[in-house]
């Protein structure tokens, strides 16, 4: 095992050393890392079980986010750790923006490193949504593999970038800090109704609810804002929806709308992504940064919406972005795998 220790602005202060293994980058010739953020040791197992169905050789990198217990409740974890993962590797870093901050972490790590296929997962906490994602992310895994080593040769088969369990269409909530998170990304997005007003130029001027009924039947959904802050704005009473905390009306709504906007994300955050994804990303932004800007110590962002809980958002848009597909695993089990949990107030964050 590998420890990194990180000084308080996040860069690498020194390594430790274990098992004679001595560098991030040490070669094993596998071409896939699993990057998991481990918040608590409580489903260790259930890592270990998911993970050998992977079937193919890969790496495992562990980050420990600094959480309160002292030294004796990490040297614990780490223990831990080593016994379900012996081969893994594991860095600490602090505690920002929940499993954002550990996947920021992961990302800056696995950089470093020749692995071309990475996996992220993280502790979630809700035992329906874990295990819901964990179980079509490694039986799939071959799959994603299969799909992401593809290369793009036209613009109607491009190259898949991102494959997760299930994608959502994107639900308007958090949109102020998704804005200005993709904004530091580069990414422009159309939020404007112009396109479709060149095709139907009677439409405009009309409410919102009537534009609405008329651009959702068949091809004209293609010429719809990629992101309505006119229909957000309707919707939620505010445009800029970062500001609302998340409720039980709110949910209610998101869940029963089905003129949310065409970017998909995957629920969860558990997700297979390419390398050259990140390196795209990394040259686009500084993920040290990103990493600092997080909130210390987040604990939910169900009532102060943040940073953290855009980038779920925001990487699978950043992909698209980028000229790369996304492709999804959820429904290609053959036996009854679980649904993701959608279907209550209760839920966790969408």
């Amino acid at each position: 095992m590998i420890v990194f220790k990180w000084q308080s602005d996040g860069l690498p202060l020194h390594v430790t050393p274990f098992a004679g293994e001595s560098r991030m980058n040490q070669d094993t010739g596998a071409a896939i890392v699993v990057l998991l953020h481990l918040a608590s040791g409580r489903h260790l197992d259930e890592f270990a079980t998911a993970l050998a169905r992977i079937g193919e050789p890969y790496d495992v990198v562990v980050n420990l986010p600094r959480i309160d217990g002292g030294d004796e409740a990490r040297r614990s974890l780490r223990d831990a750790v080593e016994h379900a993962l012996p081969n893994a590797r594991l860095i600490e870093s602090d505690n920002r923006g929940m499993d954002v901050g550990g996947m920021l972490r992961l990302f800056g790590c696995a950089l470093h490193g020749s692995w071309r296929y990475w996996l992220y997962l993280h502790s979630k906490s809700d035992d329906r949504w874990r295990r819901a994602m964990l179980d079509p992310l490694t039986h799939g895994a071959r799959r994603a593999i299969d799909l992401m080593a593809r290369p793009g040769h036209d613009r109607r088969f491009a190259p898949v970038g991102m494959a997760g369990a299930w994608s959502y269409p994107f639900d308007y909530y958090n949109l102020g800090p998704f804005l200005d998170l993709m904004n530091s990304l580069g990414v422009s997005l159309e939020t404007g109704w112009e396109r479709y007003y060149i095709r139907y130029p009677n439409m405009r001027g009309l409410p919102i609810e009537q534009r609405i009924a008329h651009s959702m039947a068949g091809a004209r959904r293609a010429l719809r804002p990629e992101l309505d802050l006119e229909y957000a704005a309707w919707l939620f009473g505010d445009a800029d929806t970062g500001r609302q905390p998340m409720n039980a009306e709110l949910l209610r709504r998101m869940i029963a709308d089905r003129v949310l906007g065409p970017l998909p994300y995957f629920p969860g955050n558990f997700f297979w992504i390419r390398r050259d994804v990140v390196e795209r990303l990394a040259g686009t932004v500084d993920l040290d940064a990103e990493f600092r800007a997080l909130p210390a110590g987040l604990r939910s962002d169900r009532e102060r919406q943040s940073r953290a809980h855009a980038w779920e958002r925001a990487l699978p848009v950043f992909a698209l972005k980028q000229g790369f597909a996304l492709a999804t695993l959820g429904a290609d089990r053959s036996d009854s795998s679980p649904k993701p949990p959608r279907g209550g107030v209760d839920s966790p964050r969408l």
